[in-house]
């Protein structure tokens, strides 16, 4: 028994070349497995991270437009061709706020003066838009127009970012019965 351990202890001078080579493989194919999970792991994180942006933007940019909207007490017009709304609120410092879509961005601006809509010193409110949209009830005629004095407005705001859509909804009930007209010219005619 002695005699086989000495010369066990005699032969042993390391790995052979086949035995590294085994070793080798086996560390390669763990590693290109962990590195695969990584690799998914980092792109739903991605992709996840991507839908909540949208989410959390859209939420905010919708609360944001519902605030301005709901202090609205002289009119609203909306002229969906030049995707812009304007909120006429007499009693604000600022009485005009004006909301566009245009480029792919929400821009907000809040004026003094209620003549003119501005075409300066625009906010950015949300980027990342494909569409907004306005809808107000309750709708009279046929074809169906919108009522002079709506009690309701919906909202719905869609964005896209990389490969990612979402869209926002949001129903407000008008609380302070403003006029609703088509453009600016005619809200205007009847608000100054």
């Amino acid at each position: 028994m002695k005699l086989k351990l000495k010369q066990l202890k005699q032969n042993s001078k390391g790995f052979t070349l086949v035995e590294l080579l085994v070793s080798i493989a086996l560390v390669s194919v763990v590693s290109v497995g962990v590195f695969g999970l990584l690799l998914s792991g980092s792109r739903s994180f991605n992709n996840i991270s991507y839908s909540l942006r949208l989410q959390v933007e859209s939420q905010l940019a919708l609360t944001q437009m519902k605030e301005y909207i709901l202090d609205a007490d002289a009119g609203i017009a909306w002229n969906d061709t030049e995707n812009t709304l304007c909120i006429v609120n007499k009693d604000a410092a600022k009485p005009l706020t004006v909301i566009k879509l245009q480029d792919g961005c929400i821009y907000l601006h809040c004026s003094d003066i209620i003549e003119n809509i501005p075409t300066t010193d625009w906010n950015i409110l949300t980027e990342h838009v494909e569409d907004l949209d306005f809808s107000f009830a309750p709708m009279t005629g046929d074809p169906p127009v919108v009522a002079a004095n709506p009690t309701e407005l919906t909202l719905t705001l869609k964005m896209k970012r990389e490969n990612k859509e979402y869209t926002g909804t949001q129903t407000i009930a008008l609380r302070n019965a403003p006029y609703f007209k088509a453009t600016w010219a005619e809200l205007y005619n009847l608000v100054k």
